[in-house]
């Protein structure tokens, strides 16, 4: 776990939220908030003989985009979206919307003008 990129995503709309971190002869460990929200996955299992609307798809890819490229703003990579890693939560309409990215356990903080390696 990058601390520099939690750190960094610290009270972003985008991302989980550190609220605090700790070390012990075991690891580090980071407490997070609860964004009471299912996973992508958990969304699409909720459909699986119709499948997701072509407008969720198009929503949803819309808004990870934009979490994405915001995080990137911030220097941070996150390395690990994958279904399990976007939370998506039931508005007022019974409609689906992404709130957060998580799972950064991979993320990394890159300093800015920092070449990247692959």
């Amino acid at each position: 776990m990058e601390l520099k990129a939690l750190q960094t995503l610290r009270h972003s709309k985008h991302s989980v939220n550190l609220i605090e971190y700790f070390e012990n002869d075991e690891g580090m460990f980071a407490v997070i908030d609860n964004a009471e929200t299912k996973s992508l996955r958990d969304i699409i299992h909720l459909f699986p003989e119709r499948g997701c609307s072509i407008i969720f798809v198009q929503t949803t890819f819309r808004k990870l985009v934009q979490k994405v490229q915001s995080m990137h703003s911030k220097c941070v990579v996150h390395r690990n979206i994958n279904m399990d890693a976007v939370y998506v939560k039931e508005s007022s309409k019974k409609l689906f919307k992404v709130t957060k990215l998580a799972k950064l356990d991979l993320a990394y903080y890159i300093k800015p003008n920092q070449a990247i390696r692959q």
